[in-house]
């Protein structure tokens, strides 16, 4: 009996472990821009699927994590004024909906669409080429935004637009780090 009930308490466990882990992006929605990457020694960039953020209903949290690491990461400029932004360890929570109001964006945002407001937390690399002022290891530049918040919007073409930033207390870690691969 005594095994029975811890081989029931490890399910448990094991099904509340892989609950608070397994938070990683919505892969169905990002495309990697396979190749980007290798100059600066980093995994390469991702950018939204063309027609991936036209979810049915609110996006999830694992949605929202997707569209918001695809709103900051790119690659630009080329040759030695290149570089590549980045997001690792992003963290969302969504808020309750709400109409459309005046201050929430401009654009193509559907204004008779409820938004989302989200916060969390990343970090963001900005990463030049590795050369001889810029080594392996050494190439990035890390801010962490550990109170983002921003907003998810319906554009008017139907697709989910999220975004945050921390314009308040984001840090800018002191030197150079190495690129997240």
């Amino acid at each position: 009996m005594a095994i029975r009930q811890r081989s029931i308490w490890l399910a448990c466990f094991a099904g509340i472990m892989t609950a608070l882990y397994a938070q990683s992006p919505d892969m169905s929605i990002l495309q990697p821009l396979t190749g980007t990457g290798a100059a600066f020694g980093a995994r390469d960039p991702y950018s939204c699927r063309a027609g991936g953020s036209q979810l049915k209903g609110a996006p999830t949290a694992v949605q929202v994590q997707a569209m918001v690491t695809c709103a900051w990461e790119r690659a630009t400029g080329n040759g030695s004024l290149a570089e590549l932004y980045l997001t690792e360890n992003v963290k969302v929570q969504i808020g309750k909906s709400r109409p459309f109001e005046r201050g929430d964006g401009s654009g193509n945002v559907d204004v008779n669409q409820p938004v989302y407001p989200i916060r969390g937390s990343f970090s963001y690399y900005r990463c030049y080429p590795v050369n001889s002022a810029h080594p392996s290891g050494q190439n990035c530049k890390k801010t962490e935004q550990p109170n983002a918040e921003g907003l998810c919007f319906k554009t008017t073409f139907g697709d989910w637009k999220c975004t945050m930033s921390d314009i308040q207390t984001r840090v800018n870690v002191p030197g150079y780090v190495a690129a997240p691969h």
